[in-house]
């Protein structure tokens, strides 16, 4: 789910909020922000997946610290879309 939200942000950008010059990274299409974001949720959803099928090979040290991975990558991508949520009101 984490991974759907990130392409869509990652495709819409800053659409109708776009200024010019821009007074942050939510306001600017071009941002490295909005493509850091999508790998973020990509290295989560990839460790999820992996731990997946760790799990299934009874591999559970490997599981575990995938799971953990994850975790933190979604923990990091939710903090670093912090601010896109307050300007938004939620």
């Amino acid at each position: 789910m984490g991974l759907l939200v990130a392409m869509v942000l990652l495709g819409l950008t800053c659409d109708e909020s776009c200024e010019d010059p821009p007074t942050d990274w939510r306001h600017s299409p071009h941002a490295w922000q909005w493509a850091v974001q999508f790998g973020v949720a990509m290295v989560g959803t990839v460790a999820v997946v992996s731990a997946f099928v760790a799990a299934w090979r009874a591999n559970y040290r490997l599981a575990s610290a995938l799971m953990v991975l994850a975790a933190v990558s979604f923990g990091a991508w939710a903090a670093f879309l912090a601010p896109l949520g307050s300007g938004l009101g939620i």
